[in-house]
């Protein structure tokens, strides 16, 4: 190629990538057609004098979810930038998408306690939302006011769906055997535990056990966290304590919680979990190995400390 063929090539990639003006106005410029612009802007990007780049703010996360996926075996990870903004907020509505993805027409839908399912409850989006149905999968009737217990979790869901919702309305902890089998096959309790038997799909945070966590406010005593805790307790979800390989452990313990179990979970096809938190990743990692878990969503900074 010669130097003024060259020069000319290199001017007009200027002055249309870095100085911005149009085709048209380049032509006039260098009196030359608007054909013979946009040939030259081509020729000038298959000898790599022009190369373009896309800078992509979302790859890492993209990454960091398809290697999630992988490392722990499940079937998707949604992965979301929170730089600037709530996280669990931005969570929930990224769920939006994937929850209405599989969600249909007269599922049965169950609902975890928890601030991020509060949040779920208050900003996930569900389409295809006719003749839903949720059922909160822990019970929770306390005089404390708590509004992320299940029950209303359930009842903001249905009430911004115009959906239908059941109640568990007992204490979440009974450690009587007696009286907790007496409850569950009361006339007023027994449909929601039926219910646990046919749930089409579950969304569901991870419960952490230690004295500063969520569970601390459930009628649970922090030396009966702290007991689970050393006897090999990385997690809760629903109603039953996880091991670090995420087994479910200490039965007796977890029986005194009144909702769902872990064979409730591993019997629902689809099983969607949402939390966040460098101080959670134990609890959430637990979950994720013991393949209970089919679709999970967190934030790039929890991402990454899972991975190591």
């Amino acid at each position: 190629m010669d130097s003024t063929r060259l020069k000319l090539m290199v001017d007009i990639s200027k002055l249309y990538y870095l100085e911005g003006l149009s085709q048209s106005e380049i032509a006039k410029k260098m009196y030359i057609s608007r054909p013979q612009v946009s040939r030259i802007l081509s020729e000038a990007r298959e000898k790599n004098i022009v190369s373009i780049t896309v800078k992509d703010p979302f790859s890492e996360a993209y990454k960091l979810a398809d290697d999630i996926k992988n490392k722990f075996h499940l079937s998707d990870v949604l992965v979301v930038d929170t730089y600037g903004k709530e996280p669990l907020r931005a969570i929930a509505e990224e769920l939006s998408r994937v929850v209405s993805s599989k969600v249909r027409p007269g599922d049965y839908i169950g609902i975890s306690a928890g601030k991020t399912l509060a949040m779920c409850s208050s900003y996930t989006m569900i389409h295809n939302s006719e003749d839903l149905k949720f059922i909160p999968l822990l019970a929770g009737a306390t005089s404390r006011g708590i509004d992320w217990y299940a029950n209303n979790n359930c009842r903001r869901f249905s009430e911004r769906l115009n959906a239908g919702h059941m109640v568990l309305s007992t204490p979440m902890v009974i450690r009587e055997e007696k009286i907790r089998k007496e409850l569950i096959n009361n006339p007023a309790i027994k449909p929601v535990f039926e219910a646990y038997e046919k749930l089409d799909i579950i969304i569901t945070g991870i419960g952490q056990t230690t004295t500063e966590s969520s569970l601390s406010q459930c009628d649970i005593s922090n030396e009966e966290i702290l007991t689970a805790h050393q006897k090999g307790a990385q997690a809760i979800i629903a109603g039953s304590f996880i091991d670090a390989e995420g087994n479910e452990i200490l039965k007796e313990q977890s029986d005194m919680f009144l909702g769902a179990k872990i064979r409730h979970i591993k019997k629902c096809p689809c099983v969607i979990a949402a939390a966040e938190g460098l101080g959670k990743t134990e609890a959430i990692r637990a979950a994720l190995k013991g393949g209970i878990i089919d679709i999970f969503c967190t934030n790039s900074e929890t991402a990454r400390e899972l991975l190591q």
